[in-house]
């Protein structure tokens, strides 16, 4: 499918570069075909207007030959025309004869401009060019051009462009190759979320529905008149139906958080109360897993926003925290005001999460390295939700783990101004 898509992206890509490149030299050739054609004429309006027609001339046009035998492709002349007393018309060469022609279609030419009524035209069938004007004594000058070098000019800027289009297509074709993959990455990489979001989705609940059926079963096949083996049952099933209810709180808020349907209301509060606060229930808990935990939290951090979001947010990380701790360790939690910034850091040390996978924590239901989990009940929405709650307020979440440094969640917050 999605190599379908990166084909019908270069596709796309090739034919706007193509109409655009084809728009362009065909503009080009356009532009310079009327310039050329003016610049014809107003050489032919300087060579009727001057007394020294040769001066106008480079050599190359000059010593053409003169033999009427010899056909010439380009080239000027002028000739001064009038009609005698019988009306016949008389023509008078220039003594500068830059292109050949016979004397029968020089005259029939002439008699076209001449009746043409304009003061400069083409000639078709003779491919010449012409100028005229009408001098003091009623006698009138007439200059002619062959048209053949424009046609050949333009002939080699029209293959010129054809090339530079396809050079370019061909260009373009290169370079869109990365560039559709890199644009179908994107809808790639979250069709891939959805699959793998929907497969996680489906597999945390299969557990907990068979759970809950076999213990319904259970119940309704093993009858007992004081109830007392039922107890078990139900325990199991409101367990496992919490434990459901857990992940779709989870599952709606992210799904809320991409909507944008999320209303918080912001205030501003002491950051390291919040801190403080979040911490503390989690003693008993770090205690019975043989770990404790240290607080160091500076005074007056004010920031603007959710105060329960934060709550939620550093209960995320404390948990964490705690349930990956190795044994007789300790879990350092600190709060600082750097400049603009507010800076909280939970610190713990147990197994280092792998540089390849930090990339990957926050993405939904990553559960990363299996040793690291496989021990810790999760959905893997824990991170995701914590940065939703981070980037929402405009902070920056970021992970970095070592083996002689633990590992350090570390969240930066904007300060109220």
């Amino acid at each position: 499918m999605f190599n379908r898509l990166r084909r019908r992206v270069i596709v796309l890509v090739m034919t706007i570069a193509g109409i655009i490149l084809t728009g362009l030299f065909g503009a080009l050739c356009v532009t310079n075909y009327i310039q050329i054609t003016q610049a014809g004429y107003n050489s032919l309006e300087r060579l009727v207007r001057s007394d020294r027609p040769g001066e106008l001339l480079d050599g190359e046009v000059t010593e053409r030959p003169k033999d009427d035998r010899i056909v010439t492709q380009s080239g000027m002349l002028k000739i001064t025309v009038w009609y005698d007393a019988d009306g016949l018309l008389k023509i008078e060469k220039d003594n500068v004869f830059l292109f050949n022609i016979s004397e029968e279609e020089l005259y029939k030419v002439t008699n076209t401009a001449l009746q043409s009524g304009k003061t400069k035209g083409f000639i078709k069938g003779y491919d010449l060019r012409y100028y005229k004007a009408t001098n003091p004594d009623g006698k009138i000058t007439v200059a002619y051009a062959k048209a053949g070098y424009e046609r050949e000019y333009m002939l080699k800027l029209i293959l010129i462009s054809v090339l530079a289009v396809v050079s370019g297509i061909v260009v373009v074709f290169l370079i869109s190759l990365p560039v559709s993959k890199a644009f179908v990455a994107p809808t790639e990489k979250a069709w891939e979320q959805q699959q793998r979001f929907i497969a996680d989705v489906s597999h945390e609940l299969k557990t907990p529905l068979t759970v809950i059926l076999a213990n319904t079963d259970i119940l309704l096949n093993h009858k007992d008149k004081d109830g007392s083996n039922s107890v078990q049952w139900l325990n199991s099933t409101q367990e496992e139906a919490t434990q459901m209810k857990h992940l779709l709180d989870e599952m709606l808020y992210l799904a809320k958080s991409d909507a944008r349907l999320l209303q918080t209301e912001r205030t501003a509060f002491d950051l390291s109360d919040v801190v403080v606060e979040t911490a503390l229930p989690f003693d008993s808990v770090a205690y019975e897993n043989g770990v404790e935990i240290e607080t160091d939290a500076e005074s007056e951090v004010i920031i603007s926003a959710s105060e329960t979001d934060d709550r939620s947010l550093f209960t995320i990380l404390i948990d964490n925290a705690v349930k990956y701790s190795y044994k007789n360790t300790k879990i350092n939690i600190t709060v600082k005001k750097i400049k603009n910034k507010a800076v909280v850091t939970v610190r713990n040390f147990g197994q280092i999460i792998k540089g390849e996978e930090i990339p990957f924590i926050f993405d939904r239901f990553y559960r990363g390295d299996k040793s690291r989990s496989k021990a810790v009940y999760g959905f893997g929405l824990g991170l995701p939700i914590a940065k939703e709650i981070v980037d929402s307020h405009g902070g920056e979440i970021r992970c970095e783990s070592a083996e002689t440094d633990g590992t350090t969640f570390t969240v930066i917050l904007p300060v109220k101004e």
